[in-house]
């Protein structure tokens, strides 16, 4: 049985020394922050109607954490697309942030070009690689995050757009009169089964040949 105690041993078993990354996890936070609050951006978010962050792995994650912080704070939707495409709903009106640590992840490059082939408000957050020269070559600003480490031990660059907020949107995102997605309150729930009504107007979701054909 290992000794916790024994930082040797510890050290021993983390060839890729993720109990340090993880203790300087707080000061990586601090740095995210104040990476946002100091980045030249070009991008306005006035009269913007959706924010979509394209990520995947910790890009992904940060950027849910950043939607779930903001949910009381900006007047529109917030999503994060793991997809090599974007929704249908964006377009001129929609705030994109590419997220991807290594600048080349596969899913995220092409969200990135549906993104500025929509004519979407482009923003890129990464250390550099595919994603940096694209946004370069296309005139959509990119924040750099530090590099060298693992990318499941950059999570906190994920959040980097909490540090932009105020600059991006908060005051300046006007309300949307209507939501790329509308998702039914706790209110909505039908008081004898317990389960969630449909808005009105929702079709019914069909599915063809059992659990196979709702995957399709």
């Amino acid at each position: 049985m290992m000794n916790l105690d024994d930082t040797g041993a510890l050290r021993a078993g983390d060839p890729s020394g993720m109990l340090g990354h993880l203790e300087g996890f707080p000061e990586q936070l601090e740095r995210a922050l104040e990476i946002g609050r100091r980045a030249t951006l070009t991008l306005s978010g006035r009269g913007a109607r959706a924010v979509v962050v394209a990520g995947m792995g910790g890009s992904a994650i940060g950027g849910e954490i950043a939607a779930a912080h903001l949910a009381g704070s900006i007047s529109v939707p917030m999503i994060v697309v793991r997809n090599y495409e974007m929704p249908a709903f964006v377009g001129a009106d929609t705030v994109v942030v590419a997220a991807s640590y290594s600048g080349n992840t596969e899913e995220t490059l092409a969200a990135y070009r549906d993104a500025h082939a929509r004519g979407a408000r482009v923003l890129c957050v990464t250390t550099g690689g595919e994603l940096a020269a694209r946004a370069a070559d296309d005139g959509h600003d990119v924040i750099a995050i530090p590099g060298g480490l693992p990318p499941r031990a950059a999570l906190g660059y994920g959040l980097v757009p909490l540090g932009f907020r105020s600059r991006v949107w908060g005051s300046r995102l006007t309300p949307a009169r209507t939501s790329p997605t509308r998702w039914p309150s706790a209110a909505a729930r039908s008081p004898r089964t317990g389960r969630r009504r449909r808005p009105r107007g929702t079709p019914r979701r069909r599915s063809r040949g059992g659990f196979a054909g709702a995957c399709r």
